[in-house]
């Protein structure tokens, strides 16, 4: 990551220490961490490019577009309909669909491809709330209020996704290898 990108990134992740909580809704931080826990589910283990380059049925099914974090969603969705997995249910209909709704939308945020939307969202963010520095407590611009917390969501679920590298050598560098198995590359 480029120094910019990781000055921005941990200028967001001030702003989400201090202010996510003062932001975020129960509904909001279970769905952030549903997504967190769902954002791989049945991952084959290769990238999108690999899907699209062999036509694979994913790429097919999800038109080239983010195959895997399509499946994810789709999957996890599906899991979570079962009768005996649907904790949903027990939400009023509106809530189901906020949570509903978030979840996908971040599953999807883990899409790579993404990353410089994720990075300009939460520039854009950051350079709001740093001209407010003077507030006592910042807040999310009410206008634009929901837009603005799902970026920051967005953001870091793509950067926990992403999140590897950052870890201490010895767990990284196994993860790393582990990635490098030979695996089924087929349909």
């Amino acid at each position: 990551l480029s120094p910019v990108c990781l000055g921005s990134l941990r200028r967001a992740a001030s702003i989400n220490a201090e202010y996510m909580g003062a932001n975020m809704s129960s509904l909001d931080m279970l769905s952030s961490i549903m997504a967190a826990v769902a954002h791989d589910v049945g991952h084959d283990g290769v990238t999108n490019e690999f899907h699209v380059n062999v036509w694979s049925t994913l790429a097919q099914r999800y038109n080239n577009v983010a195959p895997l974090e399509n499946h994810h969603a789709a999957l996890s969705i599906q899991l979570l309909s079962e009768d005996d997995n649907n904790w949903l249910k027990s939400f009023e209909i509106t809530d189901r669909f906020y949570i509903r709704s978030l979840f996908l939308r971040l599953i999807l945020a883990t899409q790579s491809q993404q990353h410089h939307v994720h990075l300009g969202n939460v520039k854009d963010v950051v350079g709001r709330l740093a001209l407010e520095k003077d507030k006592e407590l910042l807040m999310f611009d009410e206008s634009n209020w929901n837009n603005e917390k799902s970026y920051v969501l967005e953001a870091g679920i793509h950067l926990a996704d992403l999140s590897n590298p950052a870890k201490p050598l010895s767990i990284a560098t196994y993860l790393a290898a582990r990635l490098r198995l030979p695996r089924h590359t087929g349909d």
